[in-house]
């Protein structure tokens, strides 16, 4: 928990493997319905202020840390 406002609360997730919605259905079996999931970081790329659904080319050195992640 990162955060707590009234009745929300603000949770950072780190996830290494997942699969559609697991963060919405780990939370709600724990009594934590989610009403809003953002991305901010996919692997060791920061997503900054990127809109959802917008795409942009790699940096090199984007490149190189995910070659790095995976072993290449």
């Amino acid at each position: 928990m990162v955060q707590n406002v009234g009745k929300n609360y603000l949770v950072e997730v780190s996830l290494h493997e997942g699969r559609k919605h697991i963060v919405r259905r780990l939370l709600a079996e724990a009594g934590f319905p989610v009403e809003k999931l953002v991305r901010v970081q996919f692997g060791p790329i920061a997503l900054g202020d990127q809109k959802s659904g917008w795409l942009r080319r790699l940096t090199n050195p984007e490149v190189g840390q995910l070659m790095k992640t995976v072993g290449l």
